[in-house]
């Protein structure tokens, strides 16, 4: 119960409703991102423009040569 204004006021049951849920998303957010970090994703890694541009010259570089 909470007083404010010499009146008296009992406490929303739904505050700690509210207070739990957001713990436990905070907890079910935190426990998937944990488990994503362990499954290796099949995406590539990304190569800048830059390094495929500089890969390519070296390909070529090495096929001129052989």
């Amino acid at each position: 119960m909470l007083i404010y204004n010499d009146q008296l006021i009992q406490s929303i049951p739904g505050r700690q409703m509210n207070r739990r849920k957001k713990i436990n998303q905070t907890l079910k957010s935190k426990a998937k991102k944990a488990n994503a970090k362990l499954h290796a994703s099949n995406k590539p890694k990304y190569i800048s423009k830059d390094e495929r541009a500089r890969l390519a010259l070296e390909e070529q570089g090495l096929k001129a040569e052989d």
